[in-house]
């Protein structure tokens, strides 16, 4: 199959006629019989098979098939045409115009059959001599030069030639035709490296050009003379083609580009491409075509990111504006607005640096564009908030929160410690380039000054590994939180102890979540990954102080909490925690004392235990009285139960306890109540009686149950001598 031929698989199915059965059978043999005749190369005969299927059932497939048999049948019939002619030629022997004819025939239809008879002339001709090239080339005669060389590469192809052909036209000034030839060579010649250069720097291809002078490695002073000259027209070149129009200034700015990737050092083309960059800017901006400013700046943020200082101000200024018609953009505009706003470095308006401000004129100024800019920014969070409802925009407002957090304590903290000055920025832009460990580097540098404030670790942890999972659990998004937060030992050595303390604060979050859901299972785990945080800052150990105080309490719920707090109190030995340990250990054991869960001794253990930590728990000395009084009117019970009245009324008296003396009178009572129906003598009866009397006269003098003994000691009697 000739290679000119790219036939395409027609689908025969695609509109074959279904409603006639021989149609349709016809149609499918037409054009199978059509694609052999094409694989043939017999596109006269296979156009024809086409056109009658064609005729049966029309098809776009069909048609372009048509179309490609009739313009291959035309090439192959100039191609014939110039073979029969060759064929002419050769046999008036001449050869040499015999064997163009045939080439050219080649360059419309190859064909295996030609290429023979090219070869075969070939090697029945002279070999072509370079002699008069050369010398027309080397007398400046470059037309006659070039007319040689051509006939040269007519007769036979040659990569040396070539190359001496594409100088020639470089001193001829045909530069377009020299680079078309010269960039395909593969020599690394020093003369065909420059020429191949200088063609490519005539037609404005700078960057091309300066990598082949480059290549040539010799870098004496005449070429590095070239090569600044070939910059300067190059800059100037270029920016005359930026300003000729948007489709003109793409083309030079991207070849401005690519010179400075040869050149990265060089300040003229950094100077061209920045300047190139801001007019482009300035034009967009002034047709308000911010989504294409975007992505301009995108394009630059991607080739060059930060090391442009214009970028950070810019991308601010366009965020800002896209974020007033979609909320989309607030983050990043948030991001660049803070960081333009409070580091001067990123495009600070210029009067704040004019040398006619003082220094304290210049910050008094510096202050009130932060007052403006940040009251405008949040201005524009807050108009969303109540255009689009609050928990709509939730996550934007924190984001918003931790950013600022994190700029404005880096800003404060600057104006003590220098090394922070040139590093303000926020979180996510520092993220967006690459900013972060240099930042935390320098948090670490301070960190013996400031890691008693809590604002140190919150803005150490916004710039560490976890951002995203702070910002989780800002948003109360617990669950989510952890599964964001590294593991441990995944951040390295870069942001540990940040990493740590974000996982403290969630690891506290979730320990009081479950808590308050009374999810009581493993529940000490939490709070013990939190004891450094609430070690190193009281707020927390308050705030797990009044949990204890507030959160309704059941049995399982006291028991965990007891537990929570007696593996706190194991290292931190504050007074608050110590008596709020103590109360709730104290009031577990009444509580479950009270619920037949734990026996009077354990209970009075709990409540020893719990003054050991507070000596001054009055409800666990209440306790321990109550366990006292348990005791005794156990005891009081036992020998009453067992007839010893003195015993018992011994108990009480020496008790000195109402409830006790209490107690024992209610029992005397329901004695008193079953004495009817007590099966004795008079004389045993009388007996009791007198020793009931003597043992509650112990215990009180005055008790009404006297009188109720002496009425039934009458009235044993009175029975006794009506019998």
């Amino acid at each position: 199959m000739n290679q000119n031929l790219q036939p395409k698989e027609i689908k025969y199915s695609q509109g074959c006629p279904k409603d006639d059965g021989e149609r349709r059978k016809r149609y499918r043999e037409l054009l199978e019989k059509g694609e052999k005749l094409f694989q043939k190369e017999k596109f006269g005969s296979a156009k024809y098979h086409f056109d009658q299927a064609y005729q049966i059932c029309p098809s776009e497939e069909i048609r372009q098939r048509i179309q490609l048999c009739e313009e291959n049948a035309q090439r192959m019939s100039q191609a014939q045409a110039l073979v029969s002619q060759g064929y002419q030629l050769e046999r008036e022997k001449k050869l040499e115009s015999a064997l163009k004819v045939f080439q050219r025939s080649l360059d419309i239809w190859d064909n295996k059959e030609i290429q023979l008879v090219v070869a075969r002339l070939r090697a029945k001709l002279p070999k072509p001599t370079l002699a008069p090239a050369y010398q027309a080339e080397a007398e400046h005669r470059y037309e006659e030069a070039i007319a040689r060389y051509r006939e040269v590469l007519e007769l036979q192809d040659n990569p040396q030639v070539r190359d001496r052909l594409g100088i020639c036209l470089v001193k001829k000034g045909a530069y377009a035709e020299a680079a078309n030839i010269l960039v395909s060579s593969s020599s690394q010649e020093p003369e065909v490296l420059y020429y191949t250069g200088y063609a490519l720097a005539r037609i404005g291809h700078y960057s091309e050009a300066i990598k082949r002078w480059e290549a040539i490695g010799e870098n004496g002073s005449e070429l590095a003379r070239q090569r600044e000259q070939l910059i300067e027209i190059a800059v100037s070149d270029l920016i005359d083609r930026a300003a000729g129009g948007e489709g003109e200034f793409e083309a030079a700015y991207q070849e401005a580009v690519n010179l400075l990737r040869c050149c990265p050092d060089h300040p003229m083309v950094s100077d061209c491409v920045r300047l190139m960059s801001l007019e482009h800017l300035e034009h967009l901006w002034a047709g308000e075509k911010f989504e294409s400013m975007l992505q301009f700046l995108l394009s630059i943020e991607t080739e060059r990111g930060e090391s442009e200082e214009f970028l950070p101000f810019m991308l601010a200024k366009v965020y800002f504006r896209l974020a007033e018609g979609s909320a989309q953009y607030l983050r990043p505009a948030i991001a660049f607005w803070l960081t333009v706003i409070y580091n001067p470095k990123y495009q600070l308006p210029s009067r704040l640096k004019a040398e006619s401000l003082s220094p304290t004129a210049a910050i008094e100024e510096q202050k009130q564009l932060i007052f403006d800019l940040e009251h405008k920014l949040e201005e524009l969070v807050t108009e969303y908030k109540l255009s689009q409802g609050e928990e709509s925009l939730k996550e934007v407002l924190i984001h918003w929160e931790m950013e600022r957090q994190a700029i404005t304590f880096l800003y404060e903290a600057a104006k003590e410690e220098e090394s922070l000055a040139e590093i303000l920025c926020t979180p996510a832009f520092a993220e967006r380039f690459g900013l972060s460990s240099l930042v935390l580097g320098r948090l670490r540098t301070i960190k013996h000054r400031w890691e008693q404030d809590e604002q140190f670790w919150i803005v150490g942890a916004s710039f560490s590994l976890a951002r995203s999972s702070l910002l989780l659990l800002n948003q109360g998004r617990l669950r989510e939180a952890l599964a964001a937060l590294p593991a441990k030992g995944e951040s390295g050595d870069r942001d540990d102890e940040f990493v740590d303390y974000c996982r403290q604060r969630l690891f506290l979050r979730l320990g009081i979540e479950k808590l308050r859901a009374g999810e009581v299972a493993n529940l000490k785990r939490y709070f013990t990954q939190a004891t450094p945080l609430i070690q190193r800052f009281k707020k927390y150990e308050t705030e797990i102080v009044q949990l204890a105080q507030e959160i309704p309490f059941d049995p399982q719920r006291l028991i965990s909490m007891d537990e929570v707090l007696q593996s706190l109190v194991r290292h931190i030995k504050s007074k608050q925690l110590l008596d709020i340990a103590s109360y709730i250990m104290s009031y577990k054991a009444n509580v479950l004392h009270g619920e037949g869960l734990i026996t009077t001794q354990d209970a009075e253990r709990i409540c020893q235990k719990a003054l050991e930590l507070n000596p001054d728990n009055e409800f666990a000395k209440d306790g321990l009285r109550e366990m006292e009084l348990h005791y005794k009117i156990e005891d009081m019970a036992k020998a009453l139960r067992k007839g010893n009245l003195k015993k018992t009324a011994d108990i009480v008296a020496s008790s000195q306890n109402e409830e006790i003396k209490e107690t024992f009178f209610n029992l005397i009572d329901t004695i008193l109540y079953e004495f009817e129906s007590m099966p004795s003598s008079k004389e045993k009866k009388i007996a009791f009686l007198e020793e009931l009397y003597q043992q509650c006269e112990k215990v009180d003098t005055e008790h009404p149950v006297l009188y109720d003994i002496l009425d039934k000691m009458e009235a044993v009697e009175e029975e006794d001598r009506s019998s």
